[in-house]
């Protein structure tokens, strides 16, 4: 009876683990915004393009399209942080 509540458990912590992740993906950015950001020609580029999408409260609060330096990845990592 043991193996079976425990087998539940773990049943119940993998579905939970497995939404999240599917939730993370996501919200991560998509093939075509990735090659915009690697053909782009410039920081502030990257920036606008960001801009655009999930970022844009993040970067707003660290500085918006004038952020500077390591502010950005605080903001990246900020919006990667957040419960969805």
């Amino acid at each position: 009876m043991s193996y079976l509540i425990a087998g539940s458990a773990a049943a119940m912590h993998y579905g939970y683990s497995s939404a999240r992740v599917k939730a993370m993906e996501s919200r991560l950015i998509g093939k075509k915004t990735m090659q915009e950001i690697i053909n782009a020609k410039d920081a502030s580029t990257i920036i606008a393009i960001l801009f655009q999408g999930d970022y844009k409260k993040d970067l707003e609060e660290f500085g918006g399209l004038e952020i500077k330096g390591e502010l950005i990845d605080f903001a990246l990592s900020k919006n990667f942080d957040k419960e969805r």
